[in-house]
C-alpha cells in the first residue's frame, strides 16, 4: 500500500461524533467507537500506560543527552578555532527530532509524544490496517496535533527500509503484536546516528519459556534458558539479536534500559555508527551453559578484546579469540554433577546504562504529576538503576529446594555474601531475586552453612544424586550470616516504592485483531495455540501468584501488598511473569 501522509486539520474537533466515546490517557483523547462491533477495530490496552508513560520520560531523557552531546561537540570545535560558530552552541538552543511509531494502531502514543515531549516536532503514525488509519486520522484531529503528526497506511518495515540514506528518523518505536524480530532489521538501518530503538516483545513464552526453543532461534538467533532466571534471558537474547543486526552494517548497540514487566518485555537501545563498536561487538556475546538441576551458570564469550598501550601512550586493540570457558567434566556441573545445557547466543553485557537510568529516575522525581503511573516508574527504575552488572539472579527458594532445606531469608544470605566480600543487589525482573558477583560455589556455600543449624538426614537423599553431591560437599568459605546493615538498607522499602506490582484484574495481553499482513504457516500462530500450556518459566519457584504472594520463612504481609522479611521490605512473588495470558495474542497499543 501507499506510504504516503494522509493530510489531517489542523484544528481539533471538540465535539464527540456520534457512536463514540471518549477515553483519555494522561494529556491524549481517544475516540473509541462504540456501536459497531468488529475485530478488525484499533482498540486500547489500558494496562500499557506504565509502557507509554516510560516510553514518554526515557524518549525526554535521550534527547536531553543528545543536545548536551550535540552542543559539547560543537563548542569543542569551536575551542580549537574549527569551524563556524553553530546554532548549537547557543545555550537555548533545542535539539529537534522525528518519532515514527511504526505500529501505531489508534495513535495513542504518537499523540502523547506529541503533546508531551516538546521538542518531538515530527512524529510519524504508521499502522497496517485502513481501520487503524482511519483511527489515528481522527484521533489526530480531535488533539489538535495535525501540525506535527502524519499518518502514514502501510507495511512498517517498507517504510522504514525508505528511510535508509537519507531522512533517518531519529527514534523509532515498535510495539508490535508478538515479536518486534521481523521489523528490527529495517529499524536499525534507518535510525540516524545515536538514534533511539524502542522495543516491544510479549511472546514470553517463546523467548522465555522452554517448549519452544526453535521458534525462539528462528526469532532471536538463539536458544532461551530454562532457569528462573529466563525472563533475564530473554532481554539478552533479544540484545544479541539487535546488535548482530546492526554490526551487519557497521552500527553497534548501547542499551539504555532493558526491562522485563509483566507480560512482555521493553527496552530502549540507542544504535551508533562506528568501525571500532562494530568490532567489540562480538565480545559481547556469548553461550550461556546451565545446570539443568541446580541452575547455575557458566557463560563463555565468543571473543576478547586486548588493549594495549606501548611506552610512548599509544593504544593498540586486538580482537581475539577467546580462552573455552570451563564447563565441567564430561559436560556436568562443578556444583552438583547433573547434565550442563547450552543456551544462547546471548548478550552477556550490560543491561542498563547507569547514567541514563539516575537521569531517567531524577526526570520522574521532577515531574511525577505528568505521569499517571509515576509511582511504579520510580519503584521500576530505581530497582534498574540499583542493579549490578553481573548477569543473571537467583532465589533462596530454588537453592535450598535443589538442597531439601528449608529456605533462609534473602537478607540472611545477601548478608552472607556480603560478609564473605561480595556484593549484592536486586533484580528487577523477579521478585525476590537476588543479584551478585559471587560465583555459584560461594552462594552454595551461604546454603551449607544455613543447614549446619538445620541438618537434613542424608538416608533420604539418594547416594550420587546432585542434591547429595551438593549438600556433602566441603564448604571453602566459613559463611557469616549475620545480617549486615548494607543489605538491610538495600533491602528496606522505607519509601513505600512499588517495585513489584501486583497485577490488576483483567491482567495481561488482549487479542490481536483481525486483518493486517498476511502470515506463513508455521509462524507464531500455531506456537501460540498451544502456548496455554507453558507459562514462561520452568522453575518450582514461579508457583507463587500475585494473589497469593509467596514469602520466606519469615516475611508477613504489609499494608502496600508487598511482604516483609522481619523489618526489611522484600515481595516474594513472580509479579507477574508467569501469568498464562503470555500466550494470549496480543497487540499491545491497537
Amino acid at each position: 500500500m501507499s506510504q504516503q501522509p494522509i493530510t489531517t486539520a489542523t484544528a481539533a474537533t471538540q465535539a464527540i461524533p456520534s457512536n463514540y466515546k471518549l477515553t483519555s490517557e494522561n494529556s491524549a483523547q481517544i475516540l473509541v467507537p462504540i456501536t459497531e462491533q468488529s475485530d478488525n477495530k484499533a482498540f486500547i490496552n489500558p494496562i500499557q500506560e506504565f509502557n507509554r508513560d516510560l516510553s514518554v520520560a526515557s524518549i525526554s531523557v535521550w534527547s536531553e543527552m543528545v543536545r548536551e552531546e550535540k552542543m559539547a561537540k560543537f563548542a569543542a570545535r569551536r575551542s580549537k578555532g574549527k569551524g563556524k560558530r553553530m546554532a548549537e552552541e547557543n545555550p537555548d538552543w533545542q535539539f529537534k527530532f522525528s518519532i515514527l511509531d511504526a505500529l501505531s494502531a489508534t495513535g495513542l502514543r504518537a499523540i502523547r509524544y506529541a503533546k508531551e515531549i516538546p521538542n518531538a516536532d515530527r512524529i510519524y503514525a504508521n499502522d497496517f490496517l485502513p481501520d487503524a488509519v482511519e483511527a489515528i486520522r481522527r484521533n489526530v484531529e480531535y488533539n489538535g496535533v495535525s501540525d506535527k503528526v502524519s499518518a502514514t497506511e502501510g507495511d512498517a518495515s517498507a517504510l522504514m527500509y525508505q528511510h535508509r540514506s537519507k531522512a533517518q528518523f531519529d527514534v523509532i518505536d515498535l510495539d508490535p503484536y508478538g515479536t518486534a524480530a521481523p521489523f528490527v532489521d529495517a529499524a536499525v538501518q534507518s535510525l540516524s546516528n545515536g538514534g533511539l530503538l524502542c522495543i516491544t516483545c510479549t511472546d514470553t513464552a517463546v523467548m522465555a519459556g522452554s517448549n519452544y526453543p526453535e521458534k525462539c532461534y528462528s526469532n532471536y538467533g538463539g536458544t532461551p534458558v530454562k532457569a528462573e532466571y529466563s525472563h533475564e534471558a530473554a532481554l539478552r537474547l533479544i540484545l544479541n539479536s539487535v546488535s548482530q543486526s546492526a554490526a551487519r552494517y557497521g552500527r553497534y548497540i548501547e542499551p539504555l534500559m532493558s526491562l522485563s514487566i509483566d507480560f512482555y518485555v521493553r527496552m530502549w537501545i540507542r544504535v551508533h555508527d562506528g568501525l571500532s563498536g562494530t568490532k567489540k561487538a562480538f565480545s559481547k556475546a556469548g553461550l550461556v551453559h546451565v545446570c539443568s538441576f541446580c541452575r547455575s551458570h557458566k557463560i563463555q564469550a565468543f571473543g576478547r578484546v586486548v588493549t594495549k598501550t606501548s611506552d610512548k601512550g599509544a593504544e593498540s586493540t586486538k580482537f581475539q579469540a577467546p580462552q573455552t570457558a570451563h564447563v565441567g567434566e564430561n559436560g556436568r556441573c562443578d556444583e552438583c554433577s547433573a547434565v550442563m545445557h547450552a543456551n544462547g547466543p546471548m548478550w552477556i553485557d550490560t543491561l542498563h546504562n547507569k547514567t541514563f537510568t539516575k537521569r531517567l529516575l531524577e526526570h520522574v522525581e521532577n515531574n511525577a504529576s505528568k505521569y499517571g503511573t509515576a509511582h511504579r516508574m520510580k519503584g521500576m527504575v530505581s530497582t534498574a538503576n540499583e542493579e549490578l552488572d553481573a548477569p543473571f539472579y537467583f532465589t533462596t527458594d530454588t537453592i535450598a529446594s535443589a538442597m531439601k532445606l528449608a529456605a533462609p531469608s534473602m537478607l540472611t544470605v545477601a548478608s552472607g555474601l556480603v560478609n564473605a566480600g561480595y556484593h549484592v543487589s536486586r533484580s528487577h525482573a523477579l521478585a525476590g531475586s537476588i543479584k551478585t558477583d559471587a560465583p555459584a560455589s560461594a552462594i552454595h556455600d551461604m546454603f551449607r552453612k544455613w543447614m549446619k543449624t538445620r541438618p537434613i538426614k542424608l538416608d533420604n537423599v539418594k547416594e550420587g544424586s546432585p542434591t547429595r553431591v551438593l549438600v556433602t560437599k566441603e564448604a571453602v568459605i566459613d559463611a557469616d550470616l549475620t545480617h549486615n546493615q548494607t543489605v538491610i538498607d538495600m533491602l528496606n522499602n522505607k519509601e513505600r516504592m512499588t517495585r513489584y506490582q501486583a497485577n490488576p484484574a483483567n491482567w495481561g495481553p488482549l487479542a490481536k485483531p483481525a486483518g493486517g499482513p498476511p502470515r506463513k504457516k508455521g509462524t507464531e500462530e500455531g506456537v501460540e495455540k498451544v502456548a496455554k500450556e507453558d507459562n514462561g518459566t520452568s522453575v518450582e519457584a514461579s508457583k507463587a501468584t500475585t494473589k497469593d504472594d509467596k514469602l520466606d520463612n519469615h516475611g508477613k504481609a504489609d499494608s502496600s501488598g508487598d511482604s516483609v522479611d522481619k523489618n526489611v521490605g522484600e515481595k516474594r512473588t513472580v509479579d507477574g511473569a508467569n501469568d498464562a495470558h503470555d500466550n494470549k495474542k496480543a497487540k499491545l497499543d491497537v
